[in-house]
């Protein structure tokens, strides 16, 4: 398992608003993968997300997750996007 740590961007400071995001990305039965993906075996992505703050009861609308791989040499770029997923306070 990899961990890819972000931000999530919002235009208010702490206290009112923040929180975090993260990406672990998993090979076949759990196994951690180098830098590398490998198009040809199994492997799957798991995104978390924490919204804090006073104002973050409040907040309702979508998350849209989008998953996009970059190839190495000639091999095609790949894009997914994920269902919505409806937050309601």
């Amino acid at each position: 398992m990899c961990k890819y740590e972000g931000k999530l961007e919002i235009s208010l400071s702490e206290p009112y608003l923040y929180g975090d995001i993260y990406a672990r990305v998993y090979e076949k039965e759990g196994a951690k993968p180098m830098n590398i993906i490998r198009m040809d075996q199994v492997w799957r992505v798991k995104i978390y997300w924490d919204l804090k703050g006073s104002l973050a009861e409040y907040i309702c609308g979508e998350w849209c997750i989008r998953l996009c791989l970059e190839s190495i040499g000639k091999g095609p770029e790949r894009n997914w996007e994920a269902p919505k997923i409806p937050f309601e306070p």
